[in-house]
């Protein structure tokens, strides 16, 4: 199968439909009925792919399981939708591409890079992977792929939160380029300007692993996460219970800290303790 689940909903009622009684509304405004407990793995392009939905009211789509997927685990193209009980895994581009996805969130979700039983099994199996081929692929494992602009001046808030979220088996994948976070890599103006909020984020790695350098190498140096409780921390989730920033590695963002800022140059980024910047 070439995906999933498919849903692109078009901006009005349409074919046979259009002539019942009643009024034409958009279906792209419309809320999903509901959305609950769907699994989607082993497909040819995209697990789940919702594209051009914007439900003016919000919605949440509940425990989702996406795993061992050719491209991206999840592809959203869409607004006030939030992502609840999910499992994603072992998808071979990204576990979340969030091509557009204005006032989006994340909650109570594991998100997996390179599972060991995965792992086994490509080893087992030779089945290609780009972890195992350093001459012929990206030689990267992504959680989340982000644009750095918001599709809608009018959907701007709350941004995008990640809230109760799990990243684990990154950093032993194999690759070179293990990421949580990275920035898509179209641009429409050299400026991170999407409110991102985290909160009790955990990880298994050495630290939250978001890909500053996928910024800079579109001269966007003004990421800004805030870290509500920070969890992220890179001495411990216990060495501060406030907010702290996650910023593009460069004086003027670090120069606006409260507190130290720890570097990880390999990244790009700051960890900036005891510092709220919105």
């Amino acid at each position: 199968r070439r995906r999933g689940i498919f849903y692109d909903p078009p901006s009005s009622i349409q074919s046979l439909s259009k002539d019942l009684p009643g009024p034409n509304f958009n279906p792209q405004k419309e809320r999903i009925a509901a959305f609950s407990g769907n699994v989607a793995h082993s497909n040819d392009d995209y697990g789940v792919y919702i594209d051009r939905h914007y439900p003016s009211g919000g919605q949440d789509l509940h425990g989702l399981r996406v795993f061992r997927n050719e491209e991206d685990g999840i592809l959203f193209r869409a607004q006030n939708t939030a992502i609840v009980g999910a499992y994603i895994a072992d998808n071979r581009v990204d576990a979340f591409d969030l091509y557009y996805c204005d006032s989006c969130s994340i909650a109570d979700s594991e998100i997996v890079g390179f599972s060991d039983a995965f792992r086994d099994l490509v080893v087992a199996q030779n089945i290609w992977h780009q972890c195992f081929d350093e001459e012929n692929s990206s030689n990267r494992v992504v959680g989340i792929d982000s644009p750095s602009f918001f599709s809608s001046t009018s959907n701007s808030y709350p941004g995008l939160k990640l809230t109760n979220v799990h990243f684990s088996k990154f950093e032993d994948s194999g690759c070179k380029r293990p990421v949580h976070f990275q920035l898509d890599s179209y641009v429409k103006l050299q400026h991170y300007e999407v409110l991102t909020q985290l909160e009790n984020i955990t990880t298994d790695d050495s630290h939250f692993l978001l890909d500053g350098c996928s910024g800079e190498d579109k001269d966007v140096q003004d990421i800004l996460f805030t870290d509500l409780d920070s969890s992220l921390h890179p001495d411990s989730p216990n060495t501060f219970s406030g907010p702290s920033a996650i910023v593009s590695d460069h004086p003027w963002m670090k120069g606006f800290s409260n507190g130290p800022c720890t570097s990880f140059p390999d990244y790009c980024h700051a960890y900036c303790e005891n510092s709220c910047l919105r």
